[in-house]
């Protein structure tokens, strides 16, 4: 998960540098493995303005453009031939470095002098291939330094979030755990929408037939949008987070999934038959298209989205092309949804598919939080492409995700975290966590947030508290002596002995893990005497192994 810190300190207001961050979140389970720029960018990248423009008097093909900078014009020579009077362009002066590696210095160009160089995404990192030069559509003064302006030399922290942990994939929930670690809390964007008269239950049905792969569906709609270039700033801090720009709705759909974890898709609502969605598994030897434009043949037994007659998307891993958002798109249709991470972990190694989306679905997306995420994804759809939200949204809720409470009994934290534990210190772990409680006689009754699938037995609260603690204020003692009452039985004696002699003439021994990927299982045709994990530790590690080979 790649984090910009520019955008991180936009949810919490915190005075650690980024080296404490680094190491608080590492420290607390969350490992920090890189801190790097996105951006190879440096000196003065500026923003200009076109003041004139001619054709270079020894060449066709060339252009010789007056850059105007607010307080200096600079001449620049141009192989772009779609230069324009007005234009506003990223401007690198001389001794600039760009992404590609290029510093820029003066230099004739077929008897022209070009003082500094217009820019276009590729040169300032943000595209692998670009055929123009760059043109803002922001209202940026002339002369604002660019690098500094977007935050495009800031660090980008790389935090590894083990599969337990699915409230960490997004810049909200790592901002959520450096509140619980510092004390200092962390907001969340309170989205502010436009809504027309017409109600979205008009315009939209929605129907659960797989009820086991897709437990909540929320659908609205967003009418007369502008697709279009999404603005500088979002590319920036897109592409930082490892994510290209694609459009401004498309990438409103990706933002709103880093930011808040939650995956979410964008339908043309004018390219569906029908105005009802239907959610359903895929029936052997299906076919689609995806945005990807390949066709894939479907195994049977995938969630799929449609429109009634059509399949419009492969629920939780990838749209279909014939459902995409094109630059005519003028009415959208929003999903959130929450999908089965089992089922989304089998269909996605059926299709060989990882994407982001599918990446979350299978550790585990907040079945609670589709409401706010329908919201925060409207909202910005306004702000970059316009358009008018119907009223409502529809929320169909096929399976509810219960959570049950759970006893922590004091007594068991102090004696496994091996330390006496003030009741108001739990507690304040507690809260930081946003886990309900109430004070019981051994301890307390406890409910984890629905963003924390991993807690599940009393246990896992202990880890927590020990966690958020700090295992470093545990002191260090030695175990407790076994008694001498506990001894080794015959059998055990044997094995021991037996290991030591086999490994004495050469044998090699082999400690085997219990668990394994019922996938492969299922291609040696064993399935049906394994075990299955409910809550297995990796998604390649669901099943007993019913076998040693």
């Amino acid at each position: 998960m790649k984090i910009p810190l520019s955008w991180l300190r936009e949810y919490i207001d915190i005075d650690w540098d980024v080296e404490k961050i680094a190491s608080e979140l590492t420290m607390s389970g969350n490992n920090v493995e890189d801190v790097y720029r996105a951006f190879d960018l440096e000196g003065k990248i500026v923003v200009g303005r076109v003041e004139n423009v001619e054709k270079h008097p020894n060449s066709d093909r060339l252009l010789v453009c007056r850059v105007n900078t607010g307080d200096k014009g600079y001449t620049v020579v141009a192989g772009d031939p779609t230069m324009k009077v007005g234009d506003i362009v990223p401007l690198a002066l001389e001794g600039a470095k760009l992404h590609t590696g290029l510093v820029v210095k003066p230099l004739k160009i077929k008897g022209v002098l070009s003082e500094a160089m217009m820019c276009s995404l590729e040169e300032l990192g943000l595209e692998e291939k670009s055929e123009t030069i760059y043109r803002f559509k922001e209202d940026i003064p002339l002369g604002t330094d660019i690098i500094a302006f977007f935050k495009m030399d800031e660090p980008v922290l790389d935090v590894e979030v083990t599969p337990n942990r699915p409230d960490c994939l997004s810049v909200i929930g790592i901002a959520r755990e450096l509140s619980v670690l510092s004390g200092v809390p962390y907001r969340r964007p309170e989205p502010r929408l436009t809504e027309g008269e017409e109600e979205t239950s008009d315009v939209v049905k929605v129907i659960i037939e797989d009820t086991e792969g897709c437990t909540r569906y929320t659908a609205k709609v967003v009418k007369g949008v502008e697709v279009k270039d999404s603005p500088f700033w979002m590319k920036v801090r897109l592409v930082a987070s490892g994510v290209r720009s694609i459009n401004t709705v498309v990438d409103a759909t990706n933002y709103v999934m880093l930011e808040t974890g939650h995956p979410v898709h964008a339908f043309d609502l004018n390219l569906l038959k029908k105005g009802t969605i239907v959610v359903r598994k895929a029936r052997p030897g299906e076919k689609v298209v995806l945005l990807d434009e390949k066709e894939y043949t479907l195994k049977g037994g995938e969630t799929l989205i449609t429109d009634g007659e059509s399949i419009i998307a492969v629920g939780g891993i990838m749209g279909a092309e014939n459902s995409g958002i094109k630059e005519d798109t003028k009415d959208v249709l929003l999903e959130v949804a929450h999908f089965d991470h089992v089922r989304i972990r089998r269909s996605r190694k059926n299709l060989g598919i990882n994407t982001e989306s599918s990446y979350r679905f299978e550790r585990g997306v907040d079945p609670g939080n589709n409401l706010y995420v329908m919201e925060r994804l409207v909202e910005l759809i306004q702000k970059l492409s316009g358009g008018i939200a119907t009223e409502g949204v529809v929320d169909v809720i096929a399976r509810k995700v219960e959570r049950k409470k759970i006893l922590v009994r004091k007594e068991r934290v102090e004696k496994i975290l091996g330390k006496k534990m003030e009741n108001g210190e739990i507690e304040r772990i507690f809260k930081g966590l946003e886990i309900s409680f109430e004070r019981v006689e051994k301890g307390w009754k406890v409910l984890p947030p629905s963003f924390r699938p991993d807690l599940e037995r009393e246990i896992d609260l202990i880890e927590e508290i020990g966690r958020i603690h700090g295992y470093d204020k545990i002191p260090s003692q030695p175990l407790s002596r076994l008694s001498d009452t506990i001894g080794w039985d015959d059998w055990r004696i044997f094995r021991r002995d037996l290991e030591e002699l086999m490994k004495a003439h050469g044998f090699d021994q082999v400690v085997t893990f219990s668990f394994v990927d019922s996938e492969k299982v299922e291609k040696v045709g064993l399935m049906d005497e394994t075990v299955k994990l409910l809550n297995p530790i990796s998604s390649d590690l669901d099943v007993m192994r019913p076998s040693l080979f």
